[in-house]
């Protein structure tokens, strides 16, 4: 997830990917309410196990 900071995402993406065995990855934009409160530039990064 990100608030306009695509190139930062990608590359935080590339890196995850080559670290993990990840079965999805997805890049998705921030809601408005979430870039206001956090800032243009915020990056988030959520995840769990699969089981």
């Amino acid at each position: 997830m990100h608030a306009y900071a695509l190139d930062e995402a990608e590359r935080l993406k590339e890196r995850v990917l080559a670290e993990f065995n990840c079965a999805e990855l997805w890049l998705t934009e921030f809601s408005p309410l979430m870039g206001y409160a956090c800032g243009t530039g915020t990056i988030g990064f959520a995840f769990y196990p699969e089981d």
